[in-house]
């Protein structure tokens, strides 16, 4: 089993909640996924995902 460190962030201009790999250097650069905005995401904290192999 693998685990690694997430930030959690939900975007308020669309409804996706998504993570992104807290190894990220710089987390001002982050879009949404989804809908492509950066002014409306919130960050609900950090988390962690394990994986099955």
């Amino acid at each position: 089993m693998s685990e690694f460190l997430v930030h959690v962030y939900e975007c308020d201009e669309c409804p996706l909640v998504f993570s992104v790999e807290q190894t990220l250097e710089d987390q001002s650069f982050i879009k949404c996924p989804e809908c492509g905005s950066s002014d409306g995401l919130r960050d609900l904290g950090e988390g962690k995902v394990e994986m099955n192999a």
